[in-house]
């Protein structure tokens, strides 16, 4: 039956969408006007051009809205059911795929932190030559302070230190991917 659409006297416009509404109506509270919300009702329909689904506007409670009215019956065919389900499912790996890749880039950064102790490359920057090592000894506001060897001074403070940003380090040790 698809979408069946009336006028304001109940008249038959036309009838649309057919074999392709996959869920007959939704409804979504909506402003139409500066301090007036409406609650707006819908259609869900397959788009065999996008390969995704369409928000078909079919009726509104708004006192202003004249027409035309639809009236959605859910008739979509086994193949609009299957291309639906199909595109849930990439649209599903797709999502599991970003999750993977963020929670892989969290877990380089968080190794790549700066703290105390661990021994740290700069990668970045312009003062401090890249591919200087040393020892993390103060962080502080992204902000870190690297030992680049023992020596110290008469109070027992390192001599031979860099100040460089902590996005500019990374960590020597090697990044386990599996861990």
């Amino acid at each position: 039956m698809a979408i069946t659409w009336t006028n304001k006297d109940g008249d038959v416009i036309k009838v649309s969408h057919e074999g392709l509404v996959l869920k007959a109506r939704k409804c979504e509270c909506v402003r139409v006007m500066s301090d007036i919300y409406s609650d707006e009702f819908y259609a869900v329909v397959w788009d065999s051009e996008k390969g995704d689904t369409v928000d078909v506007h079919i009726g509104s409670c708004f006192e202003l809205f004249d027409g035309p009215w639809g009236m959605a019956v859910e008739d979509a065919t086994p193949e609009v059911k299957e291309a639906y389900l199909g595109m849930l499912i990439e649209k599903q790996r797709r999502r599991d795929e970003q999750v993977s890749r963020e929670a892989e880039e969290a877990r380089r950064r968080e190794w790549n932190r700066p703290r105390h102790g661990m021994r740290m490359r700069v990668v970045k920057g312009r003062k401090v030559p890249q591919g200087t090592e040393g020892i993390v000894f103060w962080v502080r506001d992204g902000r870190v302070g690297l030992a680049l060897d023992e020596s110290r001074d008469a109070k027992g403070r390192y001599a031979n230190v860099a100040w460089v940003d902590g996005s500019y380090l990374e960590n020597t040790a090697p990044f386990d991917a599996a861990a």
